[in-house]
């Protein structure tokens, strides 16, 4: 985001599909992985659900189908909500209760192999509020009516459930990166290249002005689009060293983009680390 606030006129934005690394670092050889609810508590099952869907989607695991094919089991052992309180109000003089519903929910999963051996511990947390926009006779009325008890512990499940996927397994996410569309005849032109889906093309004009003796911002303005079409074709390298020099008027947009591909390189060490082919 601070990279599109700091580019100027003639600015565009393309949408990169990337793979973020799992929090919870597993050994590589684990790719079957089951997920067993000890529990049983309120909202586990759509929590395991969820889960359940986000591994299906990772580039990292496998799930397990039988006992003998898994390596490692995520095992839940507590998934909880409460519900509280119902606040005395007033409302066109009239004296009334709006029932208000603090959810909150934990997971505590314990991470085991095949043998029942404890690798790791994941902790995750979560809270909201619900509170009604209905004026009830008195306290009883109020603390049944605020909202679905059902529906409010299912759709927070539902986001811890997710939050755990991501954070035992890597995933799939979207990231926004900004370049130079215009404000120099050759900039358009291979502005209009890209716009239209034609990244190589816009790419090998980007690359002929690095040849000439443009003005140093219009050449910024290429090294920096060059940059975008290296990561966008996955050749971190490439774009990293595009961004490594200062460029005068752009230093604060190319150290935005060097904390960009510093963190991806970062990130694909880490999946690399995890298992995942790149």
């Amino acid at each position: 985001m601070l990279a599109l606030l700091a580019l100027t006129a003639g600015a565009a934005v393309t949408t990169l599909t990337t793979v973020m690394p799992a929090a919870v670092a597993f050994d590589a050889e684990h790719q079957v992985v089951a997920l067993v609810d000890l529990a049983e508590s309120e909202g586990s099952s759509p929590a395991l659900a969820a889960a359940r869907k986000g591994l299906m989607r990772s580039p990292r695991f496998e799930l397990a189908t039988t006992d003998a094919d898994l390596d490692i089991e995520l095992r839940t052992v507590g998934v909880h909500s409460y519900v509280s309180t119902v606040k005395r109000t007033k409302r066109n003089g009239d004296v009334c209760y709006t029932g208000r519903r603090n959810t909150w929910m934990k997971q505590f999963w314990v991470v085991t192999d095949r043998q029942g051996n404890e690798l790791y511990d994941v902790f995750l947390r979560d809270e909201t509020n619900y509170t009604t926009a209905l004026c009830y006779a008195n306290r009883y009325v109020a603390r049944l009516s605020a909202g679905s008890r059902s529906t409010h512990v299912d759709e927070l499940a539902r986001d811890l459930g997710q939050m755990l996927s991501r954070k035992v397994s890597p995933y799939q996410t979207e990231a926004v990166r900004g370049w130079y569309a215009g404000d120099t005849f050759e900039l358009r032109s291979a502005g209009r290249r890209a716009l239209a889906g034609d990244w190589e093309e816009a790419e090998r004009q980007w690359s002929a002005m690095l040849d000439y003796p443009y003005p140093p911002l219009a050449l910024a303005k290429a090294r920096l689009n060059l940059s975008v079409a290296a990561e966008k074709r996955g050749d971190m390298e490439a774009a990293r060293q595009l961004v490594s020099a200062r460029h005068g008027m752009l230093r604060g947009v190319m150290k935005v983009r060097t904390a960009q591909l510093d963190q991806r390189l970062a990130d694909d060490k880490r999946l690399r680390e995890q298992g995942v082919e790149l």
